[in-house]
């Protein structure tokens, strides 16, 4: 309810789904300066969207099956617990 509430009645607001991903988070920001290449969390955000978001995705995680084996696999390839969740709020 919360996402819903956030994003509001006008849909032009996000005309692609990387245009919501980044409003809520889950994207992360790519920054180049010569040679190298850094990818990292994105701060400037709507933290209530991604709250709204991560919440979303831990409740599912523990009730629908393909979501807790992806949790469980980002896990299992050292993910924190709060990469492996923002992981699965972009799918």
């Amino acid at each position: 309810m919360v996402l819903l509430a956030e994003m509001g009645e006008d849909r032009e607001r996000f005309p692609t789904p990387a245009a919501l991903m980044a409003e809520t988070g889950v994207a992360p920001v790519t920054r180049f300066s010569g040679r190298t290449r850094q990818v990292r969390f994105r701060y400037a955000t709507n933290r209530r969207m991604r709250h709204a978001v991560d919440w979303r995705v831990f409740n599912m995680a523990r009730e629908v099956p393909w979501v807790r084996e992806a949790y469980e696999q980002a896990r299992a390839c050292r993910q924190p617990h709060s990469r492996a969740i923002r992981g699965l709020g972009a799918r």
